[in-house]
Order: C-alpha cells, then sequence, then structure tokens
C-alpha cells in the first residue's frame, strides 16, 4: 500500500521508521561505493529533525510499507512548472514490482500545474537510471551529488515531461 504525506505532518515514529529505511537503502545502494567511514558519517546525518536534508517542510512523502516497515520512498516538491524528486530509494530485495512506479504515480497525482519532474542519480547506479528511462525520463547533463561529508560522487540530472511519464493508470 502506497500512503502519500506531507512532509510536515510526520511524527517521531515516522521519523524513526524513514531513518531505519533510509540506512538500509544507503547501505545497499553505497556500501560498496564509500569506504566504511564515510558511509557512517552519511548514515550519522538522518540523525537530525530533517534527515540530514532529506526532509523539506515543502515536500510531499510518499512510501510503501510492508508489515508495517517501509520498503519504499520517494519525495516531490512542487517548484511551480517543475518538481524537484529525490530520496527514491526501495529496498533491493522488493525492487522490480511495480513499487516505484507506485510511488512516483502517487507523488504525481498530488501536483497540479507541473510540467516536469528533475531527478538527479549517481552515475554508477545503474539499476535507477535504468528504472528513470522506463518512466520516460531523459539524462540532461552531469553534475555530482555530496552522499557523505567531503565526499560527492559523479551523477546525472535527469529530466521528464509529467505529460509523457509512463506510470501505471
Amino acid at each position: 500500500m502506497v500512503e502519500v504525506l506531507d512532509c510536515r505532518t510526520l511524527d517521531a515514529a515516522d521519523l524513526d521508521r524513514l531513518r531505519a529505511h533510509f540506512r538500509t537503502c544507503w547501505v545497499e545502494t553505497y556500501g560498496t561505493r564509500l569506504d566504511p567511514h564515510r558511509l557512517r558519517a552519511m548514515c550519522a546525518t538522518l540523525a537530525g529533525p530533517d534527515l540530514g536534508g532529506v526532509l523539506a517542510a515543502d515536500a510531499r512523502l510518499a512510501f510503501a510499507r510492508e508489515d508495517g516497515e517501509i520498503i519504499a520512498t520517494g519525495l516531490l516538491a512542487d517548484r511551480g512548472s517543475s518538481a524537484r524528486l529525490w530520496g527514491c530509494y526501495t529496498r533491493r530485495a522488493r525492487q522490480r514490482r511495480g513499487i516505484g512506479h507506485r510511488i512516483l504515480g502517487a507523488l504525481i497525482e498530488g501536483v497540479r500545474n507541473v510540467r516536469s519532474v528533475e531527478a538527479t542519480v549517481l552515475d554508477g547506479s545503474s539499476p535507477a537510471r535504468t528504472f528513470y528511462a522506463k518512466l520516460g525520463f531523459v539524462e540532461r547533463s552531469p553534475t555530482s551529488i555530496e552522499v557523505a561529508p567531503g565526499r560527492s560522487l559523479p551523477a546525472r540530472v535527469l529530466t521528464a515531461e509529467v505529460a509523457r511519464l509512463r506510470l501505471p493508470r
């Protein structure tokens, strides 16, 4: 089941479940790309009330739960005619089941005048790049993402026109 909330409506229990989810996904995603010290530093940023900058007051959060545990997330902030997408993680064991598509569909459903969506994906994350390409995202420009204090990795900015997104109806 996919649930959608505004980030400002999260309670302490939600934050604890999100911390656990992001920690697990970050270890799965970045564990082979970062040395253990930097990975611990990255996960330590989740201790703050905004989960190390992951949460934004104007963002909508969509998440999927299984047996009370968060197994997938996505955040979207409406920026007028465009929207910014981030924090999209599905637990590795739950991938390739359409959960990510439903998360993104739920987020897009809640915006009105947005014509395009932008996301940034690590170059080394070929599963994420494939996922976004299947949805209709196109690579626009190179960039980098600071994944831990003092550690950036190469990434790509991706964009998609909302009207052309290939989402479940």
